[in-house]
């Protein structure tokens, strides 16, 4: 047998990672990118009898391009991160769910191609989309660039034919079809620019909602209503943080699907803090039944419990009045604002008159009030005091959140330390590999403890009764929802909160460790 193949420098276009457990499932994948013309290494072509970490280790490092699929099962495979870790540093790879689950840490910045439900069909969109990624890197597929050479020499052909004396008629005398044509055309681009300028609903949701999400994506944009969603509109190996954090700036609306994935999701509560900040327009989509947080329940939601169709028709109804930005009505708003700077220009002086002369009267009235004379506040007191229960609310929840985010990474760090034990007895490589990621977790242990720091810090800075009443609030809305694992970790970040009011400590990483390994030891 010959085996001389694994000796040289071949590159193959594709490197296939994944879990030897889907091996049946990522088939269809590979048979699907080999028809599109494209080389594509996975574990099945290597040779019996060949050294098969030499191999992996070799197409790792001359392949063009990457594809990492994570399952419920490759997320948690060794083998499967070590590769991924490669891809990522070289800036080739693609990642792929053929699972609704989330990447494994620090590889959910980058896009991933959704093919949970993809049937193996290659003309499913998803598909087509996985295949414009990787020509992102790797140039146009082989097949598809052999497709459009024929078609452009069967066009060119067809366009001689036709004669070069009719169309320079047409050219010198256009018909009033394509007049009307082209008018057209201009006319749905200058709508297409006013709804472009007037920015995208954006989708904030749980991945577990993805199938939801996505059909009711293409039925809004069916409808004419502009939308972004993360799965459409960031390209393969995109930063999928730049880029969400970009369109949330552009974004006048955000579309929240309410669910128990979405309000137990991290990125989902930044999302959405983010737009009560910037006093973003939210509509909460209620697809199934959760507690809704509280920073939500005041938003009048979409209710698509009952029937779709009944909750897309009142979506549509509620997104209406932003989405109907006519070309007719920017020109109107233009026309009055060119009256309105002329007349600005003539009348600058006496305006600028009249409002000094009423500032210096309200001045003066001010001044002379009695001075035992008070304002009626109770309707701010009462808003500002909303303000600083629902400000402290979030915080409470935000570290608690990132306290359970820094324990697990502690937890992950011990066992790994335990790993190191076995130095002398394993390769010399998975040592350095668990070495390389204990500093990793460390760093990214001391960042995330920072911020957690700044969290406390901003709730000592908080009315006291008012932070304990809002501890209270949640803990209780934890235990309406049994999760006593997140109670256990609220109880910490009120210690650490009691700690610092009162002077004794501030947050570092040592005493973080510390208490996440007592938490995780006491459980509940």
């Amino acid at each position: 047998m010959d085996r001389s193949h694994y000796t040289k420098q071949v590159m193959n276009d594709i490197f296939i990672s994944y879990s030897s457990e889907d091996r049946d499932r990522v088939l269809p994948l590979v048979n699907a990118l080999e028809k599109t013309g494209w080389s594509v290494f996975w574990d099945r072509k290597i040779l019996q009898g060949v050294k098969w970490r030499n191999v992996i280790e070799s197409e790792m490092q001359n392949s063009r391009s990457m594809i990492v699929v994570w399952t419920k099962k490759s997320i948690t495979s060794e083998w499967a991160l070590e590769e991924a870790q490669v891809g990522k540093r070289k800036g080739i790879l693609i990642p792929v769910l053929l699972d609704n689950v989330e990447p494994p840490f620090g590889f959910g910045v980058i896009q991933s191609a959704n093919l949970a439900v993809w049937n193996g069909d290659s003309s499913s969109p998803n598909f087509i989309q996985l295949v414009e990624d990787i020509a992102c890197i790797l140039g146009p597929a082989p097949k598809s660039v052999k497709e459009a050479e024929q078609r452009h020499r069967l066009g060119a052909e067809a366009q001689h034919k036709a004669g070069q004396g009719r169309h320079r008629e047409k050219e010198r005398q256009p018909s009033e079809e394509e007049v009307k044509r082209k008018a057209e055309e201009e006319t749905r681009k200058r709508i297409e620019e006013e709804r472009s300028r007037a920015g995208k609903f954006f989708f904030s949701y749980g991945r577990a909602d993805a199938e939801f999400v996505l059909k009711l994506a293409a039925d809004l944009r069916s409808n004419g209503t502009n939308v972004w969603l993360d799965q459409l509109d960031i390209p393969g190996g995109a930063r999928w943080d730049r880029a969400v954090e970009e369109a949330l700036h552009a974004s006048p609306c955000l579309l929240v699907v309410l669910s128990p994935a979405s309000v137990a999701s991290n990125n989902v509560m930044d999302e959405v803090s983010f737009g009560l900040e910037t006093d973003k327009r939210i509509v909460p989509i209620l697809f199934k039944d959760c507690a809704v947080p509280f920073r939500l329940k005041r938003f009048q939601y979409i209710d698509f419990r009952a029937g779709y169709d009944e909750g897309f028709k009142r979506l549509i109804q509620t997104l209406k009045p932003v989405n109907q930005l006519s070309t007719g009505q920017r020109e109107k708003s233009d026309r009055r604002n060119f009256h309105f700077s002329w007349k600005l220009s003539v009348r600058g002086f006496s305006a600028f008159l009249s409002v000094t002369l009423v500032s210096i009267l309200a001045i003066y009235l001010v001044m002379s009030q009695s001075p035992t004379e008070q304002p009626v506040v109770s309707n701010t007191q009462d808003s500002t005091q909303e303000v600083g229960r629902q400000m402290a609310y979030n915080l409470i929840q935000t570290a608690s959140e990132k306290a359970s985010m820094i324990c697990r990474e502690v937890e992950t760090v011990k066992l790994k330390r335990e790993g190191l034990k076995l130095e002398g007895q394993v390769e010399s490589s998975m040592i350095d590999l668990l070495k390389k990621q204990i500093q990793d977790l460390d760093k990214n242990i001391a960042e995330a403890t920072a911020a957690y720091a700044d969290l406390i810090t901003q709730l000592v800075n908080l009315r006291s009764d008012v932070v304990d009443s809002e501890f209270e609030h949640y803990t209780q809305w934890l235990t309406n929802k049994s999760s006593f694992v997140q109670i256990s970790k609220t109880r910490m970040v009120k210690l650490h909160y009691n700690q610092y009011r009162e002077g004794k400590r501030s947050v570092n990483v040592s005493m973080m460790k510390k208490d996440c390994e007592e938490t995780l030891g006491k459980g509940t």
